[in-house]
């Protein structure tokens, strides 16, 4: 049971990354691998602000604040001026993953190499079934499940669900509409899948805290 516990845990952890690539992917086309940068910046953030207020909802707030601005940057500096110059796919992927080398060698720049975690100690225990879960386990599982239901329910109910999936289905019919392709839209896709990376980020590493924090490693 405890396997099976710890295995459902670390699954909704990688459905919510899983998510976090498709909700740009699906309405852009453009595999963002510069997400991968702001999922490990996002730890980093959340420490420096811990430093800065010793509170941890503020320094959620902080990271979260962090990462979605960075993420907007990406989009309007780097992959909405090459859709608009009809970019491939490939040009759109490597400057993605030049986007990630480049944030990886600054948040080591900053934060140095030492291994770092965001918590330190012993973390409470909650006995379940006859298995042991800690705190920040629940924790991860009850983020994870308001986020994916969350996600659902946002495309299915809002008005911005109801443009990922029609820019996602058919981009030529959605611009006749008069909806412009390189601003609003894409913006939401591309803000909503950077605060899914945060929050992951950060409470995964809060979840396996003994785990290394280096630049340019996922939190978990």
């Amino acid at each position: 049971m405890q396997i099976v516990l710890n295995g459902l845990i670390s699954g909704l952890a990688i459905a919510l990354l899983a998510v976090a690539f498709q909700m740009v992917y699906l309405p852009t086309r453009v595999f963002f691998v510069g997400l991968a940068g702001l999922y490990s910046l996002a730890p980093y953030i959340y420490l420096a602000g811990q430093e800065a207020f010793g509170c941890w909802d503020v320094s959620v707030m902080f990271s979260l604040a962090g990462v979605v601005t960075l993420s907007l940057l990406f989009e309007w500096a780097n992959h909405a001026p090459l859709s608009r110059k009809g970019a491939s796919d490939d040009a759109h992927l490597i400057s993605s993953l030049g986007l990630y080398i480049v944030l990886v060698q600054v948040v080591a720049m900053i934060w140095g190499n030492d291994t770092k975690t965001l918590r330190t100690g012993l973390d409470s225990t909650v006995q379940f079934a006859g298995s042991v879960l800690t705190q920040s386990q629940l924790l991860m599982a009850g983020v994870a499940c308001i986020l994916l239901l969350g996600f659902l329910a946002m495309l299915r109910t809002t008005g911005i669900g109801l443009r990922l999936r029609a820019l996602a289905d058919n981009p030529i019919q959605f611009a006749l509409y008069g909806y412009n392709l390189d601003f609003r839209t894409r913006r939401e896709a591309i803000g909503a899948d950077a605060d899914i990376a945060c929050f992951q980020a950060v409470i995964l590493q809060q979840t396996f805290a003994g785990y290394p924090l280096k630049p340019g490693r996922f939190a978990g």
